[in-house]
């Protein structure tokens, strides 16, 4: 393996990603797939291994969704941004409820703020069931909604997301840029992203240590 590996990010349009989504919100919320959307095995929490050298990646966790067709969506966990929610929605009441900072989801689109919700209920239309009871808000309706997040909900803003194409992940992951954890409310939104990385790596070392 490459000492000093550099990852590729794939660009594309806005309207090509929101669209993508927006067409899984429509999908993953019918009935007859309900059962399916959730599905935990598709959705990963990726810890960069420290060979990882790419400036966006490095000692980067990344939450990762699969979508249909085969590509993956997903969001930087640990990189907050100086921006808030009044600055990006200046002169929306529900933006001031918000005091966390938004956090930089990845290269693409980052002229749009989508948000990870950890709700006991099924949040509006316009999500996208992640894995649990994480959804991802899409639409402006319910990243709108996730501000003013109820009692028993939780919610962090992300701006901008990273997408792989059809087996970009698989093979990211095959030539060992990424350790694999499952996917928590607890680690998605974990309160101290400061240092997580390296308790993660830390961890993962020492599981393999034990295979």
């Amino acid at each position: 393996m490459n000492p000093s590996r550099r990852l590729t990010s794939t660009v594309i349009s806005p309207q090509t990603l929101v669209s993508l989504l927006a067409w899984c919100c429509f999908a993953w919320n019918a009935p007859a797939l309900a059962a399916d959307a959730a599905d935990p095995a598709e959705t990963l929490v990726l810890v960069a291994r420290p060979s990882v050298s790419d400036p966006l990646y490095v000692q980067a966790i990344l939450l990762a969704r699969q979508l249909p067709g085969g590509q993956h969506v997903g969001f930087i966990l640990n990189k907050p941004t100086e921006l808030t929610l009044t600055d990006a929605f200046p002169g929306q009441e529900a933006s001031k409820s918000v005091t966390e900072p938004i956090y930089l989801g990845g290269p693409a689109v980052l002229n749009t703020v989508f948000a990870v919700v950890h709700s006991p209920t099924t949040p509006v239309d316009g999500t996208l069931a992640l894995t649990g009871n994480l959804y991802l808000a899409i639409s402006e309706t319910a990243v709108d909604d996730a501000m003013t997040a109820a009692p028993r909900e939780r919610a962090r803003f992300y701006l901008g997301a990273v997408l792989w194409q059809l087996g970009e992940l698989d093979a990211q992951i095959d030539q060992g840029d990424w350790y694999i954890l499952k996917a928590t409310p607890e680690l998605v939104l974990s309160t101290h992203t400061a240092g997580l990385w390296a308790d993660l790596v830390r961890q993962a070392q020492l599981a393999a240590t034990w295979i």
